[in-house]
C-alpha cells in the first residue's frame, strides 16, 4: 500500500494594505490588514479615565506613535473604528488633525 505524502503549503499572508485601528473604552486594538490575512498586532492601554484630557492625549499619542512604523513601510491606509453611538473614532482624528500634519 502505497500512501501519498501531501506537501505542506507555505503559509501566505501577502502584501500590506491598510492598518485597521479600533478603538473600544478603555484601550485600541491595530491590527494589520495584508492581502490575503488581517493579523492582530498591538493593543495600546488608556491609563486613566477619558475625561481626564492629559490622559486622553497621551493615549492617543501612544496609537500615533504605534502607527509612525507601519507609515515608514510604505502602508498609506488607516481605518478607524469605533463602537457605535461613540466619539472615539472622532475624537482620535481631531487630535491627529490637530497636532500632526
Amino acid at each position: 500500500m502505497v500512501t501519498k505524502v501531501k506537501r505542506k503549503r507555505r503559509y501566505r499572508r501577502g502584501y500590506p494594505v491598510a492598518v485597521l485601528v479600533g478603538f473600544e473604552d478603555d484601550h485600541a486594538v491595530l491590527w494589520r490588514i495584508f492581502s490575503r490575512v488581517a493579523k492582530r498586532s498591538l493593543r495600546l492601554e488608556l491609563d486613566g479615565k477619558r475625561k481626564a484630557d492629559k490622559a486622553l492625549y497621551n493615549f492617543h499619542e501612544s496609537v500615533v506613535d504605534a502607527l509612525k512604523p507601519v507609515l515608514k513601510e510604505g502602508v498609506r491606509s488607516i481605518v478607524v473604528a469605533s463602537p457605535v453611538r461613540t466619539t472615539y473614532a472622532q475624537d482620535f482624528l481631531e487630535h491627529v488633525r490637530k497636532h500632526h500634519r
